[in-house]
Formats: structure tokens, sequence, C-alpha cells
């Protein structure tokens, strides 16, 4: 089975490149990285007229640079409407769906400073309301 976090995962890892992504939870002691929380939803294996709580928190080595990430993954997901998730063809080979539709993203919230986590890092979270509308 394929979680509705896997397809935010890798289009995450698709549209920012140059960051470290990384999944829940984090390993060794990165400095800087935006990290995909477990999904707040209810299980469905189809993915069709579900709702999902999408979470990110994202950290870099100062206020700016992390409110920068912060802010760039806020505006690619912001208010989209009928954005098609895909998975890469290596992920899981043989398993269906391979993409999902996301009817509406919505923000909860512009990101959120959470602070000064220590040695300088400072953290963002970012919440995401999505309604997804089935699968391709």
């Amino acid at each position: 089975m394929i979680l509705i976090s896997d397809y935010f995962f890798y289009d995450l890892k698709d549209s920012f490149p140059n960051d470290n992504i990384i999944a829940f939870p984090v390993r060794g002691n990165p400095q800087s990285f935006a990290m995909l929380m477990p999904v707040q939803a209810n299980p469905s294996r189809y993915y069709t007229n579900s709702q999902a709580n999408i979470s990110i928190i994202i950290q870099g080595i100062d206020a700016r640079s992390s409110l920068e990430l912060a802010t760039s993954i806020y505006d690619r997901y912001r208010d989209q409407v009928n954005l098609t998730l895909t998975l890469p063809t290596i992920y899981k080979v043989g398993v269906l769906p391979r993409s999902i539709i996301c009817k509406y993203i919505s923000p909860v919230d512009r990101p959120v400073p959470l602070g000064d986590v220590d040695n300088g890092r400072f953290q963002y979270s970012l919440n995401l309301f999505v309604q997804l509308g089935g699968q391709e």
C-alpha cells in the first residue's frame, strides 16, 4: 500500500531537488531540512473523496534560510486545484495507484515560527488541508 504522505514526499523532492527533504523521523543531526510528518487522516486505499492534513517541519541554519524554504513550500501548494501528484517509476514498482489527484489544497496558515531549537537552527511549521479527489 502506498500512503498519502508518499505522494507528497516525492513531490517535495522533485520540486526542491537542492534541499534536504526527509520523512519522519529525523535520522542523524541534519542542520537544514524539510520533514514531512505522518499524515493525519483516515486511511483510504483508493484516495477518493477523503481529506488529509499535511504537516511539514522546516529547519534552517538561521531564521532567514528556514523562512525562505518554508515560504517556497507554502507557495508550491497554496490554493492548488486539481494538482496531480505522481510517484517516481522506481518507487514500489507494480503497486497502484501511481498518481493521486488533490482536488484542493489550502494552507491552514502561513508558515508558523517554532523558534530557535539549538545552535542557531530555526524551525517553521507548515500545515495544509488537502481534499483528495481520486487517482489516475
